[in-house]
């Protein structure tokens, strides 16, 4: 809010920032911050456990915690803060830390010739993402089918060892492939949507 290099980019008029103390405007670390908190939020819609109101994907209560833990470990930390600000790393070495990524879960967006679609005309973006937590809350319920982990059953439990562990190799990389495509994809399409709109103004 009163940041004058942005401020013809936003649709309305913020009348009193000219007003304003420079020490109240937003500072760029902030507008950081809820940028990367849009982005969180949005690839959270992805994440199966997120979307399935069974205790069974509670944090503490089956797969959630350790499907986290091994993406975590999967990813590894070459994108955490320390990473990122306690040494030189340039813009090419980034992008190709996060190819190399991608290659962890078979991810291959370069291969495609368009491939950040918009939101659908009838759609907004609470809506998309009202749909997009209806396909994690699938996919919870194929990790976790409700013929043997009722929803309705409050003492259901899927275990990650049972669901998700040895004999069940090729559900976790679907799941892998599938949660991350769609995280970063639908992050994608979220700020391309926005992109669009500011840059429409």
């Amino acid at each position: 809010m009163g940041d004058n290099r942005i401020d013809h980019l936003i649709p309305g008029d913020i009348r009193f920032a000219q007003y304003m103390d420079p020490a109240l405007r937003t500072r760029e670390e902030a507008a950081a911050m809820y940028c990367f908190m849009l982005s969180h939020f949005v690839a959270d819609l992805s994440m199966p456990c997120h979307c399935d109101g069974r205790r069974l994907s509670g944090y503490e209560a089956g797969p959630h915690k350790e499907l986290e833990g091994h993406w975590s470990r999967k990813v590894g930390t070459g994108f955490g803060k320390e990473a990122l600000t306690g040494k030189q790393i340039d813009s090419d070495q980034l992008l190709q830390q996060a190819r190399d990524t991608d290659d962890k879960f078979d991810l291959h967006f370069d291969r495609v010739p368009s491939p950040i679609p918009g939101l659908r005309r009838e759609h907004d973006a609470w809506l998309e993402a009202i749909y997009l937590c209806r396909a994690s809350f699938a996919i919870a319920s194929i990790v976790a089918p409700y013929q043997t982990y009722a929803y309705d059953d409050p003492r259901a439990r899927a275990p990650f060892d049972a669901v998700l562990g040895e004999g069940n190799e090729s559900t976790l990389a679907a799941v892998d492939q599938t949660a991350m495509h769609d995280a970063v994809l639908n992050t994608a399409i979220f700020w391309k949507d926005i992109w669009n709109k500011v840059s429409a103004e």
